[in-house]
């Protein structure tokens, strides 16, 4: 679909400046651009479901995973792509996903899992990841879901369940492996509450070997929250050793799991990351504008007038798309296996991939529409713009989104204005986020704001009916013959089941 691009919405000058206020424009996708056009279908269904509102496109996971499946086919890789249904709650994102037979799902939970099977995706298509107790443990035996083990105790409640259940045939596992970072490593983790340690690999691997005709060694995996590709590419390097120490064992282990951690774009352009981080660092030195409230340097900090610490959350712009990130830790050459590139490594070893791209499977997929309630200053004559949503409708532990949001509408009023974005619960400085954002024009009460690309760890994830505020409704959309097509996220119909409808 091509969608034009609003000017007076979208437009910004080359230098992230508007009217002399720092901007940080948020990357828009041409499908939710098209979304932004539909004024009074956005006015339509936030006047319907309330504010906060959010708004999926499942189709858009789906063309996200096509830049990883060609990377795939590039290098020649078995394996399969896991959707991890952790980062949002949307059951019409689930159903899509249920559609494409080449992605797998990741669960996290009992609940979760069910919510996947109900969606229609086959109990072969899904991973359990996560802590687990009995019930989660006895829903995904059950199923015969694979199961990503995270400890030696686990391993042995499952030698129970199978006999208990009286099954006939092992359950199969990937164990998930942790403690990276040992002596003579090129890096270090923390302490960790997830995986087994690699110190514990040896009994690991006896405990399987004595309980194979209980449950079935696939591989190992491993998850690392960080972006470099030189320690994922060292944790995957023992992760081939574990299988190789395995296959001794007379296992059979041929799976590496190497988790998610790929990077996304939140900013529209690198400059205008690079020119905010510089713009907090002179804030905190009083060089310049506050661009935060109260000057908080969101991890810096100012000692003997230096500024000392690093930035603290998600970075909001990567150089490197994450398919790209993919190919460069395929390419990375493994010390232990003469320096030949991690793709070539799996392939000569026979070892089927998997990756779970949760982020970059739900890059763009998501906005939330949040409504303005009022205008006042604060008490140092900042401009606050009183919204009907709060802090817990959009930020999680790791990510506060700092993008500006776009404000709906056209507009004759071309004068941007800086301004602080409050929420509704009774607490001393509630906002939605920290940054001074840049609209075009001082809104006024009943506009909506969009936050873009708010699917992924953002638009519940964290959520909560704190002083019995509103939690978001979600609608799903999909472009259809004569425009965009509506549901309520939980009757969303993806268009290959489009069998005995028609669009009205």
């Amino acid at each position: 679909m091509h969608t034009e691009v609003r000017n007076d919405i979208f437009s910004i000058s080359p230098s992230g400046q508007r009217g002399g206020l720092a901007a940080l424009p948020a990357k828009v996708h041409p499908l939710i651009q098209g979304v932004l056009k539909e004024t009074r279908l956005l006015t339509e269904l936030t006047r319907a479901f309330g504010s906060p509102l959010n708004i999926v496109l499942p189709e858009l996971v789906v063309k996200n995973v096509v830049s990883f499946r060609e990377t795939f086919e590039h290098y020649n890789l078995q394996g399969r792509i896991f959707f991890t249904s952790k980062p949002n709650r949307s059951a019409a994102i689930l159903r899509e996903v249920a559609t494409c037979s080449e992605l797998g799902v990741d669960v996290s939970s009992a609940g979760s899992l069910k919510a996947a099977l109900s969606a229609g995706v086959p109990a072969a298509r899904i991973e359990a990841t996560g802590p687990k107790n009995l019930e989660y443990l006895t829903l995904c035996v059950q199923h015969g879901v694979l199961l990503n083990v995270d400890s030696l105790s686990e391993l042995s409640t499952l030698t129970l369940l199978h006999s208990q259940l009286e099954l006939s045939s092992p359950i199969s596992v990937v164990v998930r492996l942790s403690g990276f970072g040992g002596e003579g490593s090129s890096f270090s983790v923390g302490d960790g509450t997830f995986g087994v340690s690699l110190t514990n690999l040896s009994t690991t691997l006896d405990f399987l070997r004595e309980h194979r005709k209980k449950i079935t060694l696939l591989g190992f995996s491993f998850h690392l929250n960080t972006s470099s590709t030189e320690f994922k590419a060292a944790a995957a390097q023992e992760g081939i050793t574990a299988i190789l120490q395995a296959r001794e064992r007379g296992l059979k282990p041929n799976v590496l799991n190497i988790g998610g951690g790929f990077r996304i774009s939140y900013a529209q352009r690198s400059e205008d990351w690079r020119e905010f981080i510089l713009a907090l660092r002179n804030s905190l030195l009083s060089k310049g504008p506050a661009v935060t409230w109260n000057r908080t340097g969101l991890g810096l900090r100012l000692e003997k007038e230096r500024v000392s610490g690093s930035f603290k959350g998600v970075e909001h712009y990567s150089d490197l798309p994450p398919a790209d990130q993919l190919c460069a830790l395929l390419n990375f050459p493994l010390s232990r296996f003469g320096e030949l590139g991690l793709a070539q490594v799996l392939d000569e070893l026979g070892i089927s991939f998997h990756i779970e791209p949760g982020r970059a499977l739900l890059e763009q997929v998501g906005i939330t529409i949040g409504r303005v309630a009022f205008l006042k200053e604060s008490e140092q004559g900042e401009l606050l713009v009183g919204l009907e949503m709060n802090r817990s409708n959009l930020n999680t532990n790791e990510l506060t989104l700092l993008t500006d949001p776009v404000l709906i509408g056209a507009s004759s009023d071309n004068n941007p204005v800086g301004a602080y974005l409050m929420g509704n619960l009774c607490v001393a400085n509630e906002l939605v986020n920290p940054r001074k954002v840049v609209l075009p024009r001082k809104p006024v009460a009943g506009d909506l704001l969009a936050f873009i690309n708010t699917a992924a760890y953002s638009m519940d994830f964290n959520e909560s009916p704190t002083l019995y505020q509103k939690v978001a409704e979600k609608v799903a959309l999909r472009w259809g013959s004569d425009g965009f097509i509506w549901y309520q996220d939980q009757n969303y119909l993806p268009k290959k089941l489009e069998v005995g409808e028609r669009e009205i």
